[in-house]
């Protein structure tokens, strides 16, 4: 993947109409990358990099449909936030700069301290940030050459992990439905990732943080998808499986920490319309390494241990994230809401089900003409 190419590629038919969009000005504008400095416009390549894979990849399968149209933008805004929009036969991806900047702040901050993945790697780099906020200009920062190139490219593997599993998120929204079944039930034609106030009626509260869980597991989805189109799941050996677990799990637990730095109490993340960050990765971590599991022939010993080795790395950066013990990391599990989790589990299930169904009827609709 190259990132040394003219950003204005991803510009399309479409920019006129989302740049006068009142969703898309609302949230601070578009901007044209082509403006930008060096290190945003990377940042951009990359993001542009898998939103147009998704779309070559998946050209053909069912949904194609759905994203053939899908237009890619930034927003300039530096919160860590992206949407899903849709306007008459206009659908659009609409990313924050702000998401791309702390991803890459996250994973900076991580690997420029001499804990986070230590056992991983094979050497140290002495000395441990202790500026832990986001928010803040680490990502700024280049990766510094004294790093060696291990640690570089670990760098760069789990940002672009991350960052592609974000992309495929907000196309999930699309290729799921969950617009049309907000627009429905709500009225609402976009989905806004940070916006995470009650609605004021606890279905419709449930309803989005089903929207959200289902986008998650579409978006692993489509990664799986992707890897094995890549690379057939048949030729990789027992060590690569194992490596492609890890790498993908922790770039997506590190990615939902990012969402909760504030700490929320779980009860009253389940009064709002998101769910609990730490929910969402105990549900991806542990599907990943039971698809793993199935496809590779874990005995259910290595599926937990692959498992747990995710969440105690998990556990390094959460802790140099000043995250207290409880949740996502520390001797007890006390803060991670396990009650509510298995409560939402079920009627998530049965959400999933309900929509499977209703997008298979709306297919065989379409195909009979």
């Amino acid at each position: 993947m190259t990132t040394n190419v003219n950003a204005r590629k991803y510009l399309d038919d479409a920019w006129p109409f989302w740049c006068e969009h009142a969703i898309v000005k609302q949230s601070g504008g578009l901007i044209d990358p082509g403006y930008l400095d060096a290190h945003d416009r990377m940042l951009c390549n990359m993001a542009a990099h898998f939103f147009f894979e998704a779309k070559t990849t998946f050209s053909d399968d069912y949904f194609a449909d759905r994203i053939e149209h899908l237009s890619l933008v930034f927003i300039d805004n530096d919160t860590a936030n992206a949407r899903a929009i849709e306007d008459a036969e206009k659908c659009c991806i609409a990313v924050n700069l702000g998401l791309m900047r702390t991803i890459w702040a996250l994973f900076h901050m991580g690997l420029s301290s001499d804990v986070f993945l230590a056992d991983y790697l094979s050497c140290n780099v002495g000395g441990r940030l202790t500026d832990r906020d986001l928010s803040k200009a680490q990502w700024q920062q280049e990766i510094p050459v004294t790093w060696s190139e291990e640690r570089q490219t670990l760098m760069h593997d789990l940002f672009a992990r991350s960052l592609d599993f974000l992309i495929l998120h907000e196309i999930g929204h699309h290729t799921r439905g969950h617009i049309d079944l907000l627009n429905q039930q709500m009225g609402f034609a976009f989905i806004d990732e940070a916006s995470n106030a009650s609605l004021g009626h606890g279905s419709l509260d449930a309803l989005k943080r089903n929207i959200e869980f289902d986008a998650d597991l579409d978006a692993i989805d489509m990664q799986l998808m992707t890897m094995d189109r890549d690379r057939a799941f048949s030729t990789w050996s027992s060590g690569q499986a194992s490596d492609q677990y890890f790498l993908l799990s922790l770039a997506i637990l590190a990615t939902l920490q990012m969402f909760d730095l504030l700490h929320t109490a779980i009860e009253a993340q389940y009064g709002q319309s998101h769910p609990a960050p730490v929910h969402r990765a105990m549900r991806l971590v542990s599907a990943l390494s039971r698809s793993f599991a199935e496809l590779f022939q874990w005995t259910e010993e290595q599926r937990t241990r692959e498992h747990d080795g995710v969440w105690y790395h998990g556990a390094q950066l959460a802790e140099l994230l000043g995250m207290p013990e409880g949740r996502w990391r520390g001797s007890h599990s006390n803060d991670m809401g396990h009650d509510f989790f298995i409560e939402e589990e079920a009627k998530f299930l049965e959400f999933a089900r309900n929509l499977d169904e209703q997008n298979i009827k709306e297919r065989e609709q379409e195909n009979t003409g």
